[in-house]
C-alpha cells in the first residue's frame, strides 16, 4: 500500500514539474511550442502493451509532462462530463482512465489548444475477422479533452461523438 502510495505522489510530481529531457529528446526537439511525442496511441489491448507511453514535450523549458504512463492510464485523469449521457451506447461495465483503444494527441485546429481524442469504445466493426464473423452493434464513442502548454487538463473529458453523431466542433 505504502509502494502505491509513493507511486502516486511521484507520478504526481513528474506531471506537475516534469521530467528533464532526454539527450534523446533534445536531438529531436521541433519548433518551440509544446507539442506530443506522439500523434496517436494504440493503447493497450488483450493484456499487451503497445506504443503507450505519451508525453506533452515543451522545447523551451526543455521538460517533458507525462499524460500517459507506461501500462496506459491517463496521468491526473480529470473525469468525464456527462458521463450518464454515455450509458446507452457503452458496452462496458465501467469506464477506466486508460487509453485501449486509438486515440489523438493533436492541436485542434478549431481552437489551437492541445488536445486529446480519447476512443472510448471502437464501433463493432473492431471485433470482426475479415468476412464480417464477429462483428457487434457498438457505437463507436470518441471523448475529447483540452490540455494546457505545461501538459495540464483544462477540464473534464466532453462527448466528441457517438456513433455518426459529432458533437464537436459543429455550429
Amino acid at each position: 500500500m505504502l509502494e502505491t502510495i509513493k507511486s502516486w505522489f511521484s507520478s504526481k510530481i513528474k506531471s506537475e514539474r516534469g521530467l528533464p529531457l532526454t539527450d534523446e529528446d533534445m536531438a529531436s526537439l521541433k519548433g518551440n511550442k509544446p507539442y506530443f511525442n506522439r500523434f496517436y496511441s494504440s493503447g493497450v489491448w488483450n493484456g499487451v502493451y503497445g506504443d503507450t507511453e505519451i508525453y506533452l514535450i515543451d522545447p523551451v523549458k526543455k521538460v517533458k509532462y507525462p499524460i500517459v504512463d507506461e501500462i496506459g492510464n491517463f496521468v491526473n485523469f480529470p473525469g468525464i462530463e456527462d458521463e450518464h449521457l454515455l450509458k446507452p451506447h457503452y458496452t462496458g461495465t465501467t469506464i477506466d482512465p486508460i487509453v485501449e483503444f486509438r486515440s489523438d494527441f493533436i492541436r485542434d485546429k478549431i481552437t489551437g489548444k492541445l488536445m486529446i481524442k480519447w476512443q472510448l469504445q471502437p464501433d463493432g466493426w473492431f471485433w470482426a475477422d475479415e468476412g464480417g464473423f464477429g462483428a457487434e452493434k457498438d457505437d463507436e464513442i470518441i471523448l475529447y479533452a483540452f490540455l494546457t502548454e505545461d501538459g495540464k487538463f483544462e477540464g473534464p473529458f466532453r462527448i466528441y461523438s457517438v456513433g455518426k453523431n459529432k458533437y464537436y466542433g459543429v455550429e
